[in-house]
């Protein structure tokens, strides 16, 4: 569980981080994004849409010296999934579905000490 909260914040720093100065153009629409953090190198791909706006597109990867830590995919800003080092892959939905179990025990706890 640790390793996918670790994942998460991955995932929010990937949504807060950039700006359009740390961007490269790598193709039509497609730009690279490399940014070192405290953490690691942060690698992704940004796609600009017809209205301007950069949207995360493709594989966004966390390294710390050269070695991967998390890998997220993707699709017009949506994360389709995250794999982090432990090398299993987490759908966006697992992800949801873990959440949700995690909210509903904390209720019954709640409700449990309340009796």
């Amino acid at each position: 569980m640790k390793t996918i909260l670790t994942t998460l914040l991955f995932v929010f720093m990937v949504s807060f981080s950039y700006s359009q100065n740390k961007l490269k153009k790598v193709k039509n629409n497609t730009y690279e994004m490399v940014e070192t953090l405290e953490s690691g190198t942060q690698v992704g791909f940004f796609k600009k849409t017809s209205d301007g706006k950069f949207v995360r597109h493709g594989e966004w990867k966390l390294l710390k010296d050269d070695n991967v830590i998390t890998t997220v995919y993707y699709e017009n800003d949506v994360m389709v999934w995250i794999e982090p080092e432990n090398g299993k892959r987490y759908t966006k939905e697992q992800l949801e579905i873990e959440r949700l179990k995690n909210k509903v025990n904390k209720l019954q706890e709640e409700l449990a000490s309340n009796y």
